[in-house]
């Protein structure tokens, strides 16, 4: 709600501000595509081209084909209204040097010398803090100044739960719309699910589980059992299903390596054991991972609970500590089970 706030009040002064550059800073997955484009539309030059380009791979060359379009022999401006820099980081010197030429003079050298005037909003996106690569002289000072006019900050899905059942919801409407299913929505379980999820892909993976739990889901309602974070747990539930009850084993079992003979053998995973071992590590993760969202959110508050400066110092050292290494283990963990594709 807060960045749609920010977003509306930027736009709702586009006739004065329409030009102004805008610099989007978040974690990957948070939208920052979506919003350069709410900007666009909504904003006077609505009617001209959104350009996006990748700055990793951003040539001068390329740049110049964003503005110029070859007609007859002779260059002329595009209707260029929005030019989007994504994940800005990265972008070469050269490059940072023929921008801010732009920028400044508000026209471009053509390849045949001459000088045309170009009007448009440059809006970069980063989910690196700028400010660091300015320090470390890997990103031009001048330019980072001129890209942050204005600042709009999109926090990471799992600071706003209370955002992500309406956008889930959404979502699934959407989907179903599009493909004909006849699904209404989720149980309150399910929705308790997605919002305590700690959501490390952010609304990009929200999407993908929506998607991928309506793809699979045969109830209009969905239910907590219904939802699929993974690609790989389809298959790891079929292989379940096919197999008869009386040889399943309970997961600890599975994963032991045999007392006889162990000091000899390294221990060895069958294929179910193994995928059994997975299934664990990802519960556990997840199980550590969603409680550090209510940890953090309560730290922030003490500043404003607590009157013991002492107090609240130390208790959000210790508290700091603690879910840095709660954080690293589970890192480690995740690691360490090698998924074949990402869980």
């Amino acid at each position: 709600a807060a960045v749609r706030h920010r977003l509306s009040e930027v736009t709702l002064r586009s006739k004065t501000t329409a030009l102004f550059p805008v610099l989007l800073q978040g974690e990957k997955g948070t939208g920052r595509e979506i919003a350069a484009k709410w900007l666009h539309f909504r904003s006077p030059h609505l009617d001209r081209m959104f350009c996006r380009l990748n700055a990793a791979s951003l040539m001068e060359e390329t740049m110049l084909n964003a503005f110029l379009i070859k007609e007859k022999g002779c260059y002329k401006p595009k209707n260029l209204g929005t030019l989007y820099l994504g994940e800005a980081e990265p972008l070469r010197l050269h490059v940072h040097d023929r921008l801010m030429e732009i920028l400044d003079e508000g026209s471009i050298v053509t390849p045949d010398g001459r000088e045309v005037a170009v009007t448009f909003r440059v809006v970069a996106s980063t989910s690196q803090d700028l400010r660091e690569l300015v320090y470390n002289r890997t990103f031009k000072e001048e330019l980072y100044y001129k890209l942050n006019v204005i600042n709009i900050q999109l926090p990471p899905l799992r600071e706003r739960q209370e955002e992500i059942a309406g956008m889930a919801q959404q979502m699934l409407e959407g989907a179903a719309q599009k493909y004909a299913l006849r699904v209404k929505g989720f149980s309150p379980e399910a929705l308790q699910v997605l919002k305590n999820y700690y959501w490390p892909g952010n609304v990009k993976e929200l999407e993908s589980v929506v998607m991928r739990t309506l793809i699979f889901s045969s109830q209009e309602m969905i239910a907590e059992g219904d939802l699929r974070f993974g690609p790989e747990e389809m298959s790891a539930a079929s292989e379940a299903q096919d197999e008869a009850p009386e040889d399943r084993k309970p997961v600890m079992e599975v994963i032991k390596p045999e007392r006889r003979g162990a000091e000899k053998q390294p221990l060895q995973f069958p294929a179910q054991g193994e995928d059994a071992f997975k299934e664990l590590v990802a519960e556990l993760a997840h199980e550590i991972k969603n409680p550090l969202v209510a940890i953090k959110t309560f730290t922030q508050l003490l500043s404003e609970r607590f009157d013991d400066k002492e107090f609240r110092e130390q208790f959000y050292r210790t508290a700091g500590e603690n879910i840095d290494r709660i954080n690293q283990l589970v890192e480690k963990i995740m690691g360490s089970a090698r998924f074949a594709r990402p869980r």
